[in-house]
């Protein structure tokens, strides 16, 4: 099930949220130079916990730069500035991912 994993605003400090934007703008960014614009547009908030996740396991904190958002360049926006390697296998599983739900929502379909 896609979707079910989000995050609960009022509970959250400014830095958490801040944070966790920032997964989610990096892997944004990242969808979008790897498998296209029309996988970017996919992204949901499972995948940033599953980042947020694999991050919060490592030794080392994390980097941020800012930048500008793809979709709107007026909107500023913060960035990972290391972690690609993790970065990239959580955008990978989200193709993989998308790619088992279509498959199983086309079979779904004929039987």
């Amino acid at each position: 099930m896609f979707g079910s994993v989000r995050p609960f605003k009022p509970e959250l400090k400014i830095s958490e949220y801040e944070s966790y934007r920032a997964i989610y703008c990096t892997l944004c960014k990242r969808l979008g130079k790897q498998y296209g614009w029309l996988l970017r547009a996919t992204l949901n908030y499972d995948f940033t916990f599953l980042a947020l996740v694999g991050l919060s396991l490592q030794d080392q904190p994390c980097a941020y730069k800012k930048g500008h958002c793809v979709y709107n360049p007026f909107k500023s926006c913060v960035y990972l500035e290391q972690q690609e390697a993790l970065i990239d296998r959580v955008a990978a599983m989200s193709a993989l991912m998308l790619y088992h739900k279509a498959e199983d929502n086309v079979q779904d379909e004929r039987g």
